[in-house]
């Protein structure tokens, strides 16, 4: 999770620590990614609460929009996966654990649910291309 709490300065790109609303190496205003970062929070926090009420649609809809906010969060992917399952979406699932095993590549929770939906058992090697 630490390089979730990193995000890169849109003015200089180089990475700074999400709670800075300044960027400590040009000055830019960093507050707006301040919000996007943790919009993406919310909208996980949201699609685990109606997931956990079993709202697919809903829960879909944040987690689509949290992956969106912070493209590289696994254990996102990982929930949209489940949650893509349970509507009856297996292809659509597995896509997501494959996205998962792609910022995570030891995943065990990513490794499992994928074969669990029918994708095939993936090797270290096979991670690389991903």
């Amino acid at each position: 999770m630490a390089e979730a709490a990193m995000y890169e300065c849109p003015c200089c790109d180089r990475r700074t620590h999400w709670h800075n609303t300044a960027c400590p190496y040009c000055g830019a205003d960093l507050a707006e990614c301040a919000l996007i970062d943790e919009a993406a929070d919310l909208r996980f926090n949201a699609g685990l609460a109606a997931a956990r009420d079993q709202h697919w649609l809903q829960a879909m809809q944040h987690l689509l929009l949290a992956v969106e906010g912070r493209p590289t969060d696994a254990g996102a992917w990982v929930l949209l996966g489940k949650v893509h399952a349970k509507m009856g979406l297996p292809a659509a699932a597995r896509a997501c654990f494959k996205e998962a095993l792609a910022y995570a590549p030891r995943d065990a929770r990513a490794q499992a649910a994928f074969v669990a939906c029918g994708g095939k058992q993936l090797t270290p090697d096979m991670l690389k291309g991903l």
